[in-house]
């Protein structure tokens, strides 16, 4: 036996009798878990955390290169301060021998 069907967007489909349309198994849920009360916040749970190796290695490899990011950039700092000193000590030194002075 057949079972005519029409949905609301007018389309017509025929389903027969004991057709299964959705086999669903093992569906799982996952609401986010929140805190606060006027200023949503998501929390860390269980359902984020790294389920195995690869996922395991590659938040640490992405760890490894947010810190050798930061150090990079805390060397850029030292070594512009750096140039920053040399400069303003040669500049309270006076004039470099050999340079011509302006009367």
């Amino acid at each position: 036996m057949t079972t005519e069907t029409k949905t609301g967007n007018g389309m017509q489909g025929v389903v027969a009798q004991g057709d299964v349309l959705i086999d669903v198994k093992n569906l799982r849920v996952y609401f986010p878990v929140t805190s606060g009360i006027i200023f949503q916040r998501k929390v860390a749970d269980g359902t984020e955390a790294a389920r195995s190796f690869a996922e395991t290695a590659g938040m640490g490899l992405m760890g490894a290169g947010g810190l050798i990011a930061i150090a990079g950039g805390l060397l850029f700092l030292v070594v512009v301060a750096d140039a920053m000193r040399a400069r303003a000590l040669q500049g309270a030194r006076g004039p470099r021998s050999g340079a011509r002075q302006s009367v």
